[in-house]
């Protein structure tokens, strides 16, 4: 099973793109929409996905080809037209995460929750053949 390719992000490379815009920007404001936490064991595969101030009609979770997607779109939040904003680190725009769990997931029998800002989705993992003795003659 392949489940997730362990993903490292040095210190170096967030300095970078702070200040290169240019240098996958959209690689890092996704990672900031949507955190992910991926954990599995002998049964399913479990999703966790922060997204705080995101409604459930504005999240879709798909499964294709051993491939989970998760998109959607965080609004901003209401900010008057007379404000000047000095300093914002909050986030909002559409986001996109994907990740390869492979084929061996029952998707059919998934199941999705989105609350207090977290998606929860577990995948259960397919039951597989037990593994046989093959004679050769």
């Amino acid at each position: 099973m392949s489940l997730l390719t362990k993903k490292s992000y040095p210190v170096a490379d967030l300095w970078d793109d702070f200040f290169d815009s240019s240098r996958s920007a959209g690689r890092i404001n996704q990672e900031r929409l949507a955190p992910v936490d991926v954990t599995a064991d002998d049964k399913n595969i479990y999703v966790r996905v922060e997204l705080p101030g995101v409604k459930k009609e504005d999240v879709h979770v798909n499964f294709e080809d051993g491939i989970l997607s998760i998109t959607g779109t965080k609004h901003e939040t209401n900010q008057k037209e007379d404000q000047d904003v000095y300093y914002k680190e909050t986030y909002h725009g559409e986001f996109q995460r994907r990740f390869t769990v492979g084929r061996d997931v029952n998707f059919e029998q998934a199941n999705a929750s989105l609350k207090e800002g977290v998606l929860n989705i577990s995948l259960p993992k397919a039951k597989q053949s037990a593994q046989k003795k093959l004679n050769i003659n």
